[in-house]
């Protein structure tokens, strides 16, 4: 009964990391003909009392070129603002550091339950999509106007969220 038991609840745990990809938007733009893919937003922090930070990845493919870029919805108790190219690092697993910059100036809005929230878009190029959905996230730092914000990914599931996300743009 053990046995049975035990493969039933592995197999439950690991579920969500080979479960089907989820998108927002996955369309021919009728105007210009460009393919957009947007991943669905998925946790990768809540901190009971703090801050929460979610994350989803856009690709938009044109004829031309093609723009990839991370959205992290960032929650936290007091407003904080951010300029454009602030930096956010992104510590992989491997020890290796991962700069993005921010993409336009942005201020927090009023969140729900007395909380701050605000969209943060950084785009990436090819060399650190590939390392960022090859490797787990282990800790990730936002810069904003008044210092940073540094946070450790402990949950190993949550630490593969955006390596996941980013799979998901690869094969769509």
């Amino acid at each position: 009964m053990i046995k049975p038991t035990l493969i039933f609840f592995i197999t439950w745990l690991s579920f969500p990391c080979f479960s089907q990809c989820e998108y927002e938007r996955d369309e021919i733009d009728d105007m210009t003909g460009d393919k957009v893919v947007e991943t669905t937003s998925e946790l990768i922090l809540n901190k009971f009392g703090g801050t929460s930070i979610s994350v989803s990845a856009t690709m938009v493919v044109s004829n031309s070129d093609t723009i990839r870029f991370l959205t992290f919805t960032f929650t936290a108790w007091s407003i904080f603002s951010m300029d454009e190219d602030n930096k956010i690092l992104i510590k992989l697993e491997n020890g290796e550091i991962i700069e993005l910059k921010n993409a336009e100036y942005l201020i927090a809005e009023t969140g729900s339950f007395e909380t701050w929230e605000a969209d943060i878009d950084a785009f990436l190029t090819y060399e650190n999509f590939i390392k960022l959905s090859k490797n787990p996230i282990v800790k990730i730092r936002f810069y904003f106007n008044d210092g940073y914000v540094e946070e450790e990914i402990r949950s190993s599931q949550r630490q593969r969220q955006l390596s996941y996300l980013l799979w998901c743009l690869y094969k769509a």
